[in-house]
């Protein structure tokens, strides 16, 4: 038996477990009075309970309540982990521990019954994995119930929608373009777009140089690359304040309207203090706005703060709860309106844990163009530095778009994702539910054959499902 992807030596999986050959079913029979029988008005399966008798040997350790800790290390989950029995290792449940353990002990050994409790009733075969042709994919779904998929598009020129359809069922993201009535446009227009694995484009920013900013502090020491990203080898010195390196960058236009994303890393520990930030900057070295991540609070080894400041005054965003993690953070200006966005990111980029606010500058008050960006990483006195990593810089023209344009919603090269397991839609890793049409529907595989066509012709795509069985 494996649970979590771990196998115990000293368990031994004994005869007289009980494993249902199918996950209970409860049925709903509705009765009417001077008719026999009834009908059948629902059924629903339910949670499945796996009880498993073990035989636990006190090998290697010195008693069986040592043992026990050790079986609890690895059984006692928050969540469903896999679990896999030798018998059957082509199929997986995801499980927790319900109930306790009762042992009963004798001088070597001690034997009871672990039950576990499957959530999600169904188990789960490997993996498969089918490319469309001529995007038109048939494909059998060879489990015996209905079977949850992801649906992968490399865009090979650029698109405005996209839709996925089973013949009966469709889901869409974007809009379609009636030629005599729309023209399709790029909504943004990519000024910068760089992965910070190499320092080509940036300059430092002089050492003793003031960010007068709430998200600043002095510049003094250097960056290095480390891992195909920014990082800090030296913070230098300021024995008042903050104090850390920066670089900066020129854009090839002044931006009016933009949107900018700033990727990072910021990993914080008890009586460790850092600043990873981005300043955005007027081409006389105004700041026009900063965005980024701060943990300033000595005693609390996770209170990360995600800060936006539009002019080095007016605190515009202001949100705990992102520590030890990979973020996304994005400032959009278009007129008057302001909107701060911040993700966490998943370790295959994919984004989480949306959070935003919008502020409108009614007053004009942050209205300069911005022409130069600096990206500052700093730490607190003597304190040691949280460990913090710059990954990626993006700057982007926001287009005014007429009222019978439609934008592009990705270019050549752009993924877009249909998750029908986690019903989302990812635009480059980005969840893009906002822009999803309005009769689109997450449907499942069918057990046997499936037809499967996406609209436009414009892409590469693949299919990945796991077929299920009752």
């Amino acid at each position: 038996m494996s649970f979590r992807g771990i196998t115990k030596d000293y368990v031994k999986v004994l005869r007289g477990r009980k494993r249902p050959p199918w996950a209970p079913i409860e049925r709903s029979i509705l009765e009417i009075p001077g008719l026999a029988g009834g009908y059948l008005s629902n059924s629903k399966v339910k949670p499945r309970v796996i009880s498993v008798p073990v035989l636990l040997k006190k090998k290697n350790f010195p008693d069986l309540q040592k043992l026990k800790e050790d079986l609890a290390d690895w059984l006692i989950t928050d969540k469903e982990e896999p679990l896999i029995f030798d018998d059957e290792e082509d199929r997986t449940y995801y499980a927790v521990v319900n109930d306790e353990l009762d042992l009963d002990e004798m001088v070597r050994y001690g034997h009871g019954t672990i039950e576990f409790i499957c959530p999600d009733p169904y188990k789960y075969g490997e993996e498969q994995s089918h490319e469309f042709t001529n995007n038109i994919l048939n494909v059998t779904n060879n489990g015996t119930a209905e079977a949850n998929h992801i649906i992968e598009l490399e865009a090979t020129e650029p698109v405005t929608f996209a839709m996925i359809s089973n013949g009966e069922e469709y889901n869409l993201v974007g809009r379609p373009v009636d030629v005599d009535e729309n023209e399709p446009v790029d909504e943004l227009t990519s000024i910068l777009n760089k992965r910070l694995d190499d320092f080509v484009g940036f300059s430092d920013v002089a050492t003793g140089h003031t960010f007068n900013d709430p998200l600043g502090g002095i510049v003094a020491g250097k960056f290095q690359l480390g891992n195909g990203q920014w990082m800090v080898t030296d913070y230098g010195s300021n024995p008042n304040g903050w104090h850390g390196p920066s670089k900066k960058t020129s854009f090839s236009e002044s931006l009016q309207d933009f949107q900018i994303d700033h990727y990072i890393t910021q990993l914080n520990f008890a009586g460790q203090l850092g600043k990873n930030v981005l300043f955005l900057e007027d081409e006389n070295n105004n700041i026009v706005a900063s965005l980024g991540a701060v943990d300033k609070t000595i005693a609390s080894g996770y209170y990360n703060k995600i800060q936006f400041y539009l002019g080095g005054q007016k605190l515009m965003f202001d949100f705990e709860g992102f520590n030890n993690t990979r973020m996304w953070l994005r400032l959009r200006r278009q007129g008057a309106l302001f909107t701060a966005t911040a993700y966490q990111l998943r370790e295959d980029g994919t984004a989480y844990n949306k959070v935003t606010r919008t502020f409108e500058d009614r007053l004009s008050e942050y209205q300069a163009p911005i022409r130069q960006a600096s990206v500052y990483m700093a730490t607190f006195k003597e304190y040691a530095a949280t460990r913090m990593y710059a990954n990626r810089i993006q700057a982007n023209r926001v287009n005014d778009l007429g009222a019978n344009q439609i934008p592009y919603i990705a270019e050549f090269g752009d993924k877009i994702v249909f998750d029908f397991v986690n019903e989302v839609i990812l635009i480059n890793g980005e969840p893009r539910m906002d822009i999803k049409g309005f009769g689109g529907t997450f449907f499942t595989l069918a057990k046997g054959s499936n037809q499967l066509t996406v609209t436009p012709n414009s892409f590469n795509t693949k299919i990945k499902y796991r077929p299920r069985f009752l």
